[in-house]
């Protein structure tokens, strides 16, 4: 786990599922957001081909437009050719859906998919394992159920 004043994530990486799980807590900052990203890329379990949970319930993404170009330009220097993936974003705003959505169309990650769920109405995690394709004996990390 790393935090900042404003904001933290938590993740677990589960090789027996192929998963990386992420949560983001509080009001995420563009340096937090890359801080994460180097810390999971350098863990000793990741790869890239690891199905992905990126939950931002409760989350503020604040940069700007720039900003995020800058992180999406920084983050695929970092990993020029990365393999392809499939990644589940659980939301629960508007306005978090809208920024999700604008940095993954400045991803370049060919073959790569991404599904946004929408949790403002409801629980959306069995959603989420059930389009990654994990299997039913997968057990979510404690901090993505709260």
């Amino acid at each position: 786990m790393t935090e900042d004043a404003a904001g933290r994530y938590e993740f677990h990486i589960n090789l027996d599922a192929n998963c990386l799980v992420v949560r983001f807590f509080g009001e995420i900052e563009g340096a937090l957001f890359y801080a994460q990203f180097v810390e999971i890329t350098s863990h000793p379990d990741y790869y890239d081909g690891l199905r992905r949970i990126f939950d931002f319930r409760g989350c503020i993404l604040t940069i700007s437009g720039s900003d995020m170009r800058n992180l999406v330009g920084k983050i695929q220097t970092d990993r020029p050719s990365p393999a392809p993936y499939k990644a589940a974003v659980i939301v629960d705003s508007l306005l978090m859906h809208g920024l999700v959505r604008t940095y993954i169309g400045l991803l370049t990650v060919p073959d790569s998919s991404y599904k946004l769920f929408n949790a403002k109405n409801g629980p959306v995690l069995g959603e989420a394992v059930d389009w990654l394709g994990l299997s039913d004996d997968f057990t979510p990390p404690a901090f993505l159920l709260n």
